[in-house]
């Protein structure tokens, strides 16, 4: 492990938003089919 400063992130809240940043993950019947199996 090469020394120095490490960052670790923590979100208390995980979401779907950061991955919506470039398009939304619910485009197709099939997408939004999965994240409703989801819960999302």
């Amino acid at each position: 492990m090469p020394a120095g400063i490490v960052i670790v992130e923590a979100n208390t809240s995980p979401g779907l938003d950061i991955h919506q940043c470039h398009g939304s993950l619910k485009q197709t019947a099939e997408q939004r089919g999965f994240w409703a199996e989801m819960g999302m």
